[in-house]
């Protein structure tokens, strides 16, 4: 009798932490909510030039994925990566999405494009070269002749130095004289050297860039000596 009486008990221990068990027995979690669908929309920005040579204007062209006809794009610039921007010109897009909108830089900057309903935005750094001349007295000069190198450059450097430049044999552009830039107005500045011309040869004059402006290179000048 005493034993039949453990099992009993026994068993009904067992039962009561098993319904405890299951009393106990957490809530299956609830499905997770699926997550927005990704953003696809998007603008693209493409300039006709980079660098743009100083003060001729730049084109940008692109388009606003999944957009159609009426859809505003405002182009905006900054001289810093992260702004401030200002707005610049607005257009709208055409029946494909396509969309063309241009600036005349003064400098180098940051330029972005963007786009409302879709919302998007696409930004380029475009730098803006300086423009230098490069006159010669004479293009086909007696063997020796010393002959005047000169020319502008916009916008205005001045104290920055002219590398005028002569290409060797080799192809490699060897540096051979070294003026200064002095003012000519508010927008321009010049330089001028002399050099002995003993050869044919093929020449031209550079201006190393710097914060607001990239690197400017003349248009070559061929001498033919005589």
């Amino acid at each position: 009798m005493h034993r039949i009486l453990i099992v009993a008990v026994a068993v009904l221990a067992m039962a009561l932490t098993g319904s405890t068990a299951l009393a106990q027995k957490p809530p299956k979690a609830p499905k997770p909510t699926p997550a927005p669908a990704p953003n696809t929309a998007g603008i693209t920005i493409s300039p006709s030039a980079n660098p743009v040579v100083y003060p001729s204007g730049v084109t940008f062209t692109g388009r606003v994925n999944g957009a159609k006809a009426g859809v505003t794009v405002t182009l905006q610039s900054s001289i810093l990566r992260d702004g401030p921007y200002k707005n610049l010109a607005e257009t709208k897009t055409d029946n494909s999405g396509k969309y063309s909108v241009g600036d005349r830089p003064s400098r180098n900057l940051y330029y972005r494009v963007v786009s409302t309903a879709p919302n998007a935005q696409a930004s380029i750094y475009v730098r803006s070269a300086m423009r230098i001349g490069l006159v010669v007295s004479d293009s086909t000069p007696r063997r020796g002749a010393l002959i005047k190198f000169s020319g502008t450059v916009r916008p205005r450097h001045d104290g920055r130095t002219v590398y005028v430049q002569r290409r060797s044999a080799t192809g490699r552009w060897v540096t051979l004289k070294r003026p200064r830039l002095v003012g000519v107005n508010s927008t321009t500045s010049k330089y001028s050297t002399r050099i002995r011309v003993r050869s044919n040869g093929v020449y031209r004059a550079r201006v190393l860039g710097h914060a607001d402006h990239s690197l400017g290179t003349s248009r070559t000048r061929t001498l033919v000596v005589h």
